[in-house]
């Protein structure tokens, strides 16, 4: 993933104060296909950034699908700063299939769903062909998992921790762990949850049902906006 952003200088040691005080509201924010909108349409201020040609995001049978055909390319959806607030306890979940991809680097999958929990203190899940995993850095692998990603939708849930340690259920079960880590390159300068095809060292196409986090900046959520229902933070534990 690539993310153009001046260095910015934190410690180890101040990461888990700013990520463990006191939890803002938690707000579900909820887009869905069979809204028949894209997620940068009506009241969801889902952000698009597209650089793939002559691929753009397209709706139809009930899903949206994302394409990009070069490495050089990136198609993802985000919400930033002034539309996140991320809780103590972070929760992520996303229902879609990829239908092919591939990837000139062993850390970057084809999809990819990424969150800043702090300035430059985040985490992504990659999902390739029956390949899934974190990162322990920057470009650096972390725990993986062989599960199938292209024979039909799966559900990911990424829940997250006040210390930033990260657990991803992969329909329903627990799959892959790790830890939020310090990064400008890999995390950028700001809060932000970020999905779609959105490295430039891969490629792919991927069919998306819905998507969820329970981060939204609750004054923009108030009155008019679509929100939904999560669920319950289930802990590292899976339970």
């Amino acid at each position: 993933m690539r993310i153009d952003s001046p260095t910015l200088f934190l410690t180890l040691a101040s990461i888990p104060m700013l990520v463990a005080s006191p939890s803002a509201a938690q707000t579900t924010v909820l887009w869905q296909a069979s809204s028949g909108l894209f997620p940068d349409q009506g009241t969801r201020p889902w952000t698009l950034t597209d650089t793939a040609e002559p691929e753009d995001p397209t709706l139809g049978a009930g899903a949206l699908t994302l394409a990009t055909d070069a490495n050089a390319e990136i198609l993802y959806y985000g919400q930033t700063a002034e539309h996140v607030a991320i809780p103590s306890e972070l929760v992520i979940e996303t229902t879609l299939q990829l239908v092919s991809g591939s990837s000139s680097s062993n850390a970057k999958g084809s999809v990819i769903v990424a969150f800043t929990l702090a300035p430059e203190f985040g985490n992504s899940l990659h999902i390739g062909v029956d390949d899934i995993f974190l990162l322990d850095d920057n470009n650096l692998r972390g725990d993986s998992a062989v599960v199938e990603t292209d024979d039909g939708f799966h559900t990911y849930r990424i829940e997250v921790d006040s210390f930033g340690e990260v657990v991803v259920l992969y329909d329903g079960v627990v799959t892959l762990s790790s830890s939020s880590f310090v990064s400008s390159p890999a995390n950028g300068p700001d809060p932000r949850v970020i999905w779609g095809m959105a490295s430039t060292e891969s490629q792919g196409v991927a069919d998306w049902l819905s998507f969820e986090h329970n981060a939204g900046e609750p004054a923009l959520f108030e009155d008019g906006f679509e929100t939904g229902d999560i669920g319950a933070w289930s802990s590292s534990s899976g339970n």
